[in-house]
């Protein structure tokens, strides 16, 4: 073990909290404010591990493998957002924590976008990066090919079962600015935990309820819904206005959040990161760290 990772252990443990029909793990450290992570797909909780230690210097941090993945469990149903935030809820309750400030990448973005509008109490500050929020503006715009493939039923899950690592490491190098930011340890873990039983499945039916989602938060909108809590997005670059694009796979959402957010969210602020693709905690952490820092510092005043 290299002196990073004994310190990273040191100062993060792993936890479990049963919650109903789903047992969740997280890894938590740091003091101050309580900050919740939630990852995306094919990632777990160990995207945020380049960032966490920046964060925890000035929060309580909290990341959270989502139902399914990662090592927490696998139950059969409740991939739809407002269920998985749901599990985010109870867990902060069981945790005896009041208010929260949350981050989201991916489809951990949308999970944050679902508490924040599920339960505008319980989140003080929300920051979405990377991802398009189902139902909203542009949504029927963004899709890119794989979300087609993963909805189908069986069949990513036959295909893709035995070339775990194959399929993993395409996309850390196929959405990312910088191919080479994620490392081969970085995949080992991935790999592991998506080699499991039921994960595929359990990743997959995530991108099956996203016409679910669209519903849930079209309507949601559509009746006057907004975010009234301080929100922040963040996007990686994105090859769609180039004269090449259709040729090249998007590395991230640009702007598209900004442009999504903006008639739903009372107190938004954002932007695009040059250089930095998707995986945005795994490419630009510094620059990442300082984005959430500043924006959950200010939570001060929010009292």
């Amino acid at each position: 073990m290299d002196e990073a990772q004994d310190r990273f252990n040191r100062r993060f443990k792993h936890h479990k909290a049963h919650l109903g029909d789903v047992r969740l793990h997280f890894v938590r450290g740091g003091q101050g404010r309580p900050l919740i992570l939630l990852h995306g797909w094919p990632a777990t909780w160990y995207e945020w591990h380049r960032v966490m230690p920046m964060l925890a210097e000035h929060h309580d941090v909290i990341a959270v493998d989502i139902r399914g993945l990662g090592d927490s469990s696998r139950p059969v149903g409740g991939y739809d957002k407002e269920t998985a935030a749901a599990d985010i809820a109870g867990l902060v309750r069981l945790l005896g924590l009041q208010s929260i400030d949350v981050a989201g990448h991916d489809i951990g973005g949308q999970i944050a976008f679902a508490l924040a509008r599920t339960y505008p109490d319980l989140v003080r500050r929300v920051a979405i990066l990377d991802i398009a929020i189902p139902g909203l503006p542009e949504w029927d715009q963004s899709q890119l090919w794989h979300f087609a493939f993963h909805t189908q039923l069986d069949m990513p899950e036959f295909l893709v079962a035995g070339r775990e690592r194959q399929y993993i490491s395409w996309f850390f190098g196929g959405e990312a600015y910088d191919p080479s930011a994620a490392t081969r340890n970085d995949i080992d873990e991935y790999v592991r935990t998506y080699t499991q039983p039921g994960a595929l499945r359990a990743g997959f039916d995530y991108y099956r309820s996203f016409t679910q989602d669209a519903v849930v938060n079209r309507a949601w909108a559509a009746n006057g819904g907004r975010l009234d809590m301080p929100v922040l997005w963040l996007g990686g670059f994105s090859a769609m206005n180039l004269p090449s694009a259709a040729q090249v796979e998007p590395a991230g959402t640009g702007t598209l959040l900004g442009r999504q957010l903006a008639d739903v969210a009372s107190d938004l602020s954002g932007r695009a990161i040059s250089g930095c693709g998707h995986w945005m905690s795994t490419e630009c952490p510094e620059v990442v760290s300082e984005e959430l820092l500043r924006f959950f510092s200010e939570a001060t005043k929010d009292t």
